[in-house]
């Protein structure tokens, strides 16, 4: 593990780019919902068309702004994810080649072939997501409760019931999911050398005309990759659909409670709209970190 982030700290300025480059993303990605609740507040209920023209091209420049930063992210992201995957082929065959007979018999070559092509890819894959997503979550809503907090709206509590329940959610999924990615690795090494022994071993197995033994062999293994893969994407497939009907369940909230405020006089409709955003922002921020738990679980499995 140690080894594995040694490669990283190695880059670290592209890092430091890429921290940078998200925040400047999340602070104009947060600036829409301001210009919004002004065009509600001031703009329409004045008729004010030429503040509405300039609250719009703020929005368009912010916009812009925010996708800009976006590919730098990503393009500088990915340059350093697959040069970090480079390195660390390298380093695990620099590693291989150094172990003696005793450890080639402990550790079997189609695990090593495994973790130098698919293992190294997902390591990959998730360092990527955890530069581009995973960092940019928690700033995302660091900055939209910073900006609830300054609307002095007292239907925070609302959020802070969903996000209870989203993390209820992922403990459910964690404990479902997480034990099986180890018994994938097992199985998908297993796989690799009933391969490679069908491949090294065909004049052999001709000779005895044992084809029908290694297709069943192969055919066993195989079934039993597919129904445990399938089992595991069962439960992990059910989190998009839950967390978007938990922020739907929310935005009724909201807009059930705050309609009262609204009613009342308390509360400003682009104020209730500015809410509703930060809200969904804070909430959607939870969508990367919930489809990297796959990842992440496999990633603990590899290492």
């Amino acid at each position: 593990m140690n080894k594995i982030i040694s490669l990283l700290i190695k880059q670290y300025k592209i890092i430091i780019i890429v921290i940078i480059l998200l925040i400047i993303e999340a602070y104009f990605t947060l600036a829409l919902p301001a210009y919004t609740a002004n065009i509600v507040d001031i703009c329409i209920k004045n008729a004010d068309m030429p503040y509405i023209y300039d609250a719009g091209k703020s929005m368009i420049i912010a916009t812009a702004l925010a996708l800009i930063s976006l590919i730098l992210t990503y393009f500088l992201a990915i340059r350093l994810t697959a040069k970090f995957a480079g390195d660390l082929r390298k380093n695990i065959l620099s590693r291989a080649l150094t172990f003696s007979n005793y450890e080639l018999n402990e550790i079997s070559k189609s695990s090593l072939i495994t973790r130098t092509t698919h293992d190294v890819s997902n390591i990959q894959m998730f360092t990527r997501i955890f530069l581009t997503d995973i960092l940019y979550a928690p700033i995302l809503a660091v900055g939209g409760i910073i900006n609830v907090i300054q609307l002095g709206i007292d239907l925070y509590w609302i959020v802070v019931l969903v996000l209870l329940l989203i993390i209820v959610l992922l403990v459910v999924i964690l404990s479902k999911v997480l034990p099986k990615f180890g018994k994938l690795q097992k199985i998908r090494d297993s796989i690799n050398r009933n391969a490679r022994e069908m491949l090294t071993g065909t004049p052999i197995i001709k000779t005895f005309v044992r084809q029908d033994y290694e297709r069943n062999k192969l055919k066993k293994t195989n079934t039993y990759f597919k129904d445990t893969e399938i089992n595991t994407n069962k439960y992990y497939n059910l989190i998009p659909p839950t967390l978007t009907l938990v922020m739907s369940l929310m935005v009724v909230g909201i807009i059930f409670h705050g309609s009262f405020e609204v009613q009342n006089g308390t509360l400003l409709t682009g104020v209730l709209v500015a809410f509703i955003q930060y809200s969904t922002q804070i909430t959607a921020s939870i969508f990367p970190d919930f489809k990297c738990v796959g990842n992440a679980a496999k990633f603990y499995c590899f290492i």
